[in-house]
């Protein structure tokens, strides 16, 4: 008997004006390129999900804080308990890498926001906030923080956190133990460069930070030396291509 094909489900956040189902949940035929929808799920404006890494728990953006799902056998999802972040509403949201924190970034208020994980997956109580603080160099839109991006380093050790109002990513320190941070470094972008998303290499060496204004990519090795994380610039590439005379990106 032939062995059972590998099943693939596709979760698809959205907003929700004039349609309550904030979450798609799809079928993926990889074989015939295909998404086929199996269910959705009412939530208001999902923005954006996160799947936790033992893939058991699915959270989410919605205008009232965080939402958490279980994820069924099937893919389908069971609510398990919505968490208030204590601000307005967040743009993002990621986990650690032990499943026991929840972040999520504000980009209305530049506000970061660390919550407590329950072993059922629930989330529980806030046990950190900080605010960033600062004036950007766009008057027109990024004259105040606006947080778009919190990403762990693999070793679960710092959150890197891209600020698009201010043009850097801040690094913090992460307390795994009281879910606290603090700061220990910053990486600064070009001015109106508006540093949007962070991605990991798989191995976890390198660091790639994504710039939506001027539409770049800044790569970063990242290690740990003495107890404090180091970053070494080694790349910057456009995302788009330029006309000829058009400067490029430094």
């Amino acid at each position: 008997m032939a062995a059972e094909k590998e099943r693939y489900v596709a979760y698809v956040s959205t907003y929700t004006q004039g349609d309550k189902h904030g979450i798609k949940i799809y079928d993926v035929d990889l074989e015939n390129g295909r998404f086929r929808e199996k269910d959705q799920v009412e939530v208001t404006n999902s923005s954006y999900v996160t799947i936790s890494h033992n893939n058991r728990f699915l959270y989410s953006i919605t205008d009232f804080g965080v939402e958490s799902y279980r994820i069924k056998k099937d893919g389908g999802l069971e609510m398990i308990n919505l968490a208030t972040i204590n601000g307005m509403r967040g743009c993002y949201i990621s986990t650690d890498y032990t499943n026991r924190y929840l972040f999520v970034a504000g980009y209305h208020d530049g506000k970061l926001t660390v919550l407590r994980i329950n072993e059922d997956g629930s989330v529980g109580e806030i046990t950190d906030e900080i605010f960033h603080k600062g004036l950007g160099t766009v008057a027109e839109r990024n004259f105040r923080p606006h947080i778009n991006c919190a990403r762990m380093t693999h070793d679960n050790k710092y959150l890197l956190v891209a600020d698009q109002g201010m043009d850097h990513v801040n690094v913090y320190r992460f307390d795994a133990v009281n879910g606290k941070v603090s700061l220990v470094d910053v990486l600064r972008s070009e001015l109106e460069s508006a540093p949007r998303h962070i991605k990991l290499s798989r191995d976890g060496r390198f660091i790639y930070i994504v710039h939506e204004w001027k539409c770049y990519i800044d790569v970063y090795t990242y290690e740990e030396k003495d107890g404090l994380p180091e970053f070494e610039k080694i790349q910057t590439i456009d995302t788009v291509k330029r006309e000829k005379g058009t400067p490029q990106a430094h």
